[in-house]
């Protein structure tokens, strides 16, 4: 089941690095997707995969993308093979605490997420791709009148819901789903959801609220005070929530991110600490390794924003970007996921 995943993340990063898009905000529509997002969920993303085929050259940048060297050699041939016959739209969700804290997210527990995945598929097919893949027969179950198929380690799933919806993640998340579209469970709603519909429209959107366990991890092996009067741990303890909408512009794909605080004392020390930080970056002078060019040109261009208590912050990237930044996630990648 891990490489099957492997093989889904792989074309996912392929739809992520061409992407252009509309938006699919909750709450428009009562059979919206998003509604089956569980309500312990504090992290939500959306992707508009039909929107990325239809518009931009997939084929050739999945070529780009490193893949293992019996994985299927163009995007339709791994389409085919997972049995994939048409993608619409893709929904992330998860505890954020949980998804950072495993650093093995395709090796073993890997936390509480899902992905919602709307499209046409081949459902024999795909079983079937799945247990060549991971060598292994999957274990089918009923949970409610639904079909969820998991390796005998328990570390993925796979539930049907439909000819047109399918659920991957741990056994929990999908039993989850179900639960929520059978109207035992309630649906993500609250802050989290309303930080998802402000985004606004875009192509990508993803939408956190931070959890205060989470917030204490990232203020570990930070110093109370940065010798500037900024206390670390005051901006880390006040952050609350976190969205990002990436959308596409003729030949370039603009990046909002806005973090909000509690206060407004929060998002201004933010801010100056970001501001100092990029004010002491010499960026025309700076001896930058050429796997790394491509991230200092989009901060080069990065602007930052005070908005009450968020700080809003803009990012642009182009299409020429994107190559060097595939290109660099290539000997990421392969250094992290050799061994499968």
């Amino acid at each position: 089941m891990k490489k099957i995943f492997l093989i889904m993340l792989v074309l996912s990063v392929s739809l992520l690095f061409g992407c252009g898009g509309s938006d699919d905000s909750a709450g428009d529509d009562a059979a919206s997707p998003i509604d089956l997002i569980p309500s312990q969920s504090n992290m939500i993303a959306y992707i508009d995969l039909a929107q990325i085929l239809d518009e931009m050259d997939v084929e050739g940048l999945y070529e780009e993308v490193p893949k293992e060297t019996d994985a299927p050699g163009t995007f339709e041939e791994a389409l085919d093979m997972l049995g994939i016959e048409e993608l619409e739209d893709a929904y992330l969700f998860g505890d954020i605490s949980e998804m950072m804290a495993s650093s093995e997210i395709l090796e073993g527990p890997s936390g509480y997420f899902g992905l919602i995945v709307i499209g046409s598929f081949n459902q024999e097919q795909l079983i079937d791709a799945i247990e060549t893949q991971s060598e292994e027969e999957l274990i089918s179950s009923d949970y409610k009148g639904y079909t969820i198929h998991a390796a005998s380690s328990g570390e993925m799933a796979l539930a049907i819901l439909d000819s047109e919806t399918i659920v991957i993640g741990t056994e929990e998340s999908a039993k989850d789903v179900i639960d929520v579209k059978e109207g035992s469970q309630s649906s993500v709603k609250g802050e989290i959801l309303k930080t998802y519909n402000d985004l606004g429209s875009g192509m990508v959107k993803l939408a956190m609220v931070m959890p205060d366990d989470l917030l204490d991890t990232m203020n570990e092996g930070m110093s109370e005070d940065s010798g500037m009067g900024i206390t670390h741990f005051a901006i880390f303890e006040d952050m609350e929530t976190v969205g990002l909408v990436v959308d596409k512009k003729g030949d370039s794909l603009p990046i909002d991110v806005r973090i909000c605080f509690s206060n407004k004392e929060s998002a201004e020390n933010t801010k100056g600490m970001l501001a100092m930080v990029m004010g002491m970056m010499d960026f025309d002078d700076m001896e930058v390794p050429e796997e790394d060019k491509a991230v200092v040109d989009i901060l080069k261009g990065m602007e930052i924003e005070l908005d009450g208590s968020c700080i809003e912050i803009g990012l642009e990237i182009t299409s020429e970007m994107i190559e060097d930044l595939a290109g660099s996630f290539e000997e990421g990648f392969m250094e992290g996921f050799g061994e499968f």
